[in-house]
């Protein structure tokens, strides 16, 4: 089975998700036990960053494929990649989703899969907690947890 290729624009089915890093765990992610900070960049002058898992569900191929960059991440942040909090495009309403394809040479990692959400609207600090919140309560009524793919190692 062919790899899902994203389209030029993210579409109402598609799911969308937000990487969970934690520095105390590597547990198996869970709706309890996710921080209501998930949403919260105090980059405050770029758009949050998203993945694209697919089209009407989460796509084996596409976690696989995007796993090894996630612990890649984690390990630099010294933190443990727990999985993703995802929802479909349509449950978030009043933000726009725009895809934003990573590449080797423009960006050092490969990830045909990346997408951006508009945060223009919350730039300043009050603004940036108040959309992290909706949306952190957003992903969670209308989302799933959605755990990595890793290959097993042979001994």
């Amino acid at each position: 089975m062919a790899r899902w290729s994203p389209g030029e624009a993210v579409t109402p089915s598609e799911v969308i998700a937000r990487r969970v890093f934690d520095k105390n765990s590597d547990a198996p992610l869970d709706m309890q036990s996710l921080d209501p900070n998930l949403f919260l960049d105090t980059r405050l002058q770029e758009d949050l960053s998203l993945d694209r898992l697919g089209e009407g569900q989460p796509l084996k191929a596409v976690i696989s494929h995007l796993t090894p960059a996630c612990d890649d991440d984690a390990s630099r942040q010294k933190k443990h990649f727990r999985g993703w909090l995802a929802t479909q495009r349509k449950n978030v309403k009043f933000e726009a989703v725009r895809p934003d394809v990573l590449t080797i040479e423009r960006d050092g990692v490969d990830n045909p899969f990346h997408a951006l959400l508009d945060r223009s609207a919350a730039r300043e600090k009050g603004q940036a907690w108040h959309l992290s919140r909706s949306l952190f309560m957003t992903f969670k009524e209308h989302g799933a947890t959605v755990a990595p793919l890793r290959r097993e190692t042979e001994p």
